[in-house]
C-alpha cells in the first residue's frame, strides 16, 4: 500500500453519525477517511463546438457569482488528441488554457473528466476505425488498447494545469454503453483507472484520483468494480444522482431504484458500507432538465418553478450535516448553461441559464443552497 492510500485510511470518527442517518438507523462510531481532498459546491461548465471562447469564460464568471468554489469540465480525448498520441489539437488546448485560467483568476478549481477515445488509440495501426470521421466517431466509447495511453493523456492535463485542479475525474458513466461499451465494462473501466493512478502518483501525487461517474446508484456495477480492485485505486467514488421529472422525495418501485435520487444514492452507500466503508464520496451530476419532453422515461423534463424546487430541496438533503442525505462531500450540480436553444431536447435544457442567457429560476434557488453551505 502506497503512502498516499494509507494516508486516505487514516481512521477518524467525524461523520459516522450522518453515514447511519443515511440507512435510517443508529449505531456507534464506524472508522471513515479523513474528509482529503476537501468538499467542494460545483456546477458543470463546457466547452461547446461552434461557440465562442467567451461562451465558456462568461460561464465562469457565472460559477462565481452562483458561489461555487469549483467546475466540471468534459475534455473529449478524442477532440483534443484526435490524431496521435502526444499531438494535441492547438485551438482545444488554447479554450481549455483559457478557461482554466479565467477559473482560476475567479477562485474556482477545476475537477477535469477525460473521455471518449480517439480512434488511433484503438486500431494504432490506423485502420478501420480511423478510416472515416464517422468511423472513428462509432469506437469513442471502446476501451483504448492500451489504458496506459489514456493515463499519459491524463497525466499531461494534470501536469498542465497543477494545482488549478480539484481533481481527475476517470471518464463518465461507464455503467452506460452510450459512454463506455467494452465487452467487461467493469474489468476495462478498473484497468483504465489504476493506470491513470499510477501516471498521477508519478507526474502528479497531490492530485486526487476520481472514479465511478456512475449513472444513478448502480449498486450491481458498483460491486462489481470493487471486486476489480477500484478501491485500492481511487481518492474520491464519484455518483450521479439523479430522479426523471420527478421531485426529489419521490422514488420508485425497487427494481427502478437505481435511477431515483434517494433510492439511488442509498444503494450506493450500501455498497460502500460493506466494501470500502468511509470512502470519500462526491455527486459530480445532479439537475432537473427543463424540456418540453413529457412521457419518456427518465428523460421527463419540469417547468422552471420545478427545476428551482427540486434542486434546492435536493442540494438541503445532500448538505445539511445529520440529515438523511449528508454523506456526499461534494457536489457539482449539471449544468450552468444550456448549450442551445431545443426546447424538446433534455439534454440541451438541465441548464441554470438558458441559452438566450436568460437565467432560470435554478440559478437562485442553487446559489442560495451554496450560500447555506458555506454557512
Amino acid at each position: 500500500m502506497s503512502g498516499r492510500r494509507a494516508r486516505r485510511r487514516l481512521a477518524a470518527v467525524a461523520g459516522a453519525a450522518a453515514l447511519a442517518a443515511l440507512a435510517g438507523c443508529g449505531g456507534g462510531e464506524q472508522p471513515v477517511r479523513t474528509l482529503d481532498p476537501p468538499a467542494h459546491r460545483g456546477v458543470a461548465v463546457d466547452i461547446v463546438f461552434g461557440t465562442p471562447a467567451s461562451a465558456e469564460l462568461a460561464e465562469v464568471d457565472a460559477a462565481a457569482e452562483l458561489g461555487a468554489d469549483a467546475i466540471r469540465v468534459a475534455v473529449q480525448w478524442a477532440g483534443m488528441e484526435p490524431l496521435r498520441a502526444g499531438e494535441l489539437a492547438d485551438w482545444y488546448v488554447q479554450r481549455l488554457d483559457g478557461l482554466v485560467a479565467r477559473a482560476r483568476r475567479a477562485g474556482l478549481q477545476v475537477l477535469l473528466t477525460p473521455v471518449f477515445t480517439p480512434c488511433w488509440a484503438v486500431d494504432a495501426a490506423g485502420g478501420a476505425p480511423c478510416a472515416s470521421p464517422a468511423a472513428a466517431q462509432q469506437v469513442q466509447t471502446t476501451h483504448p488498447r492500451d489504458p496506459a495511453d489514456y493515463a499519459r493523456f491524463a497525466g499531461r492535463l494534470a501536469r498542465r494545469y497543477g494545482d488549478a485542479l480539484a481533481g481527475l475525474e476517470v471518464w463518465n458513466e461507464p455503467n452506460l454503453p452510450g459512454f463506455w461499451a467494452p465487452q467487461d465494462a467493469a474489468r476495462d473501466y478498473v484497468r483504465l483507472v489504476r493506470a491513470t493512478r499510477q501516471e498521477l502518483l508519478r507526474v502528479a501525487p497531490r492530485l486526487p484520483l476520481v472514479a465511478g461517474a456512475l449513472a444513478g446508484g448502480d449498486a450491481p456495477f458498483l460491486e462489481q468494480l470493487y471486486g476489480e480492485g477500484l478501491a485500492d485505486e481511487i481518492d474520491v467514488l464519484s455518483v450521479h444522482a439523479y430522479n426523471d421529472g420527478r421531485p426529489p422525495e419521490r422514488g420508485l418501485p425497487a427494481r427502478f431504484a437505481r435511477a431515483a435520487f434517494r433510492q439511488g444514492l442509498l444503494a450506493v452507500k450500501g455498497v460502500v458500507d460493506r466494501r470500502d466503508a468511509g470512502r470519500t464520496v462526491w455527486v459530480t451530476e445532479i439537475g432537473w432538465n427543463t424540456s418540453t419532453q413529457r412521457g419518456e422515461p427518465f428523460n421527463d423534463g419540469v417547468g422552471e418553478a420545478e427545476q428551482a424546487a427540486y434542486l434546492g430541496r435536493a442540494l438541503a438533503r445532500l448538505q445539511a450535516p445529520g440529515t438523511a442525505l449528508g454523506f456526499p462531500e461534494s457536489v457539482f450540480v449539471y449544468r450552468l448553461r444550456d448549450p442551445r436553444q431545443a426546447p424538446a431536447d433534455p439534454q440541451q435544457n438541465y441548464g441554470l441559464i438558458a441559452a438566450d442567457g436568460r437565467r432560470k429560476p435554478a440559478f437562485a434557488a442553487v446559489r442560495r443552497a451554496f450560500a447555506a453551505r458555506r454557512g
